[in-house]
């Protein structure tokens, strides 16, 4: 699924990037594969990237026992409701000040080891009470 091929990205971040460097360089592809090699790789190397990667990650992982639920044979109106309402109050506090501050962390931990330097800035965010 999504998570699991988010987290692979993750994962194996530094071989893909350097596989797509080796496309790129290389004169055994055809000129549009190194084109689109080249693409690729100048789009992975930026620090949104794995800004939006980890994000990503993070989402997929809060929503994914919907995504099987939706999918099952037990699924009825009132558990997917109850549902909703857990996966929207897990999702709002991402938002909080706290979990922010561990996601960028996060973030800058995967920069760190990539050699990125994510251009992040701490965000104020407003209570919602």
């Amino acid at each position: 699924g999504h998570l699991a091929t988010t987290a692979v990205i993750i994962k194996n971040y530094e071989e893909i990037k350097e596989a797509l460097y080796e496309v790129k360089r290389s004169n055994d592809f055809d000129s549009d594969l190194v084109i689109k090699a080249a693409g690729l790789l100048s789009q992975i190397k930026q620090p949104e990237f794995i800004v939006t990667a980890h994000i990503l990650e993070i989402i997929l992982d809060i929503t994914q026992p919907a995504n099987l639920f939706l999918q099952s044979s037990q699924c009825d109106i009132v558990s997917v409701v109850k549902l909703i309402d857990s996966i929207q109050k897990s999702l709002s506090e991402i938002c909080n000040d706290e979990n922010y501050e561990l996601w960028l962390q996060g973030v800058e931990n995967i920069a760190d080891i990539l050699d990125n330097e994510p251009k992040v800035k701490r965000m104020r965010l407003k209570s919602r009470k």
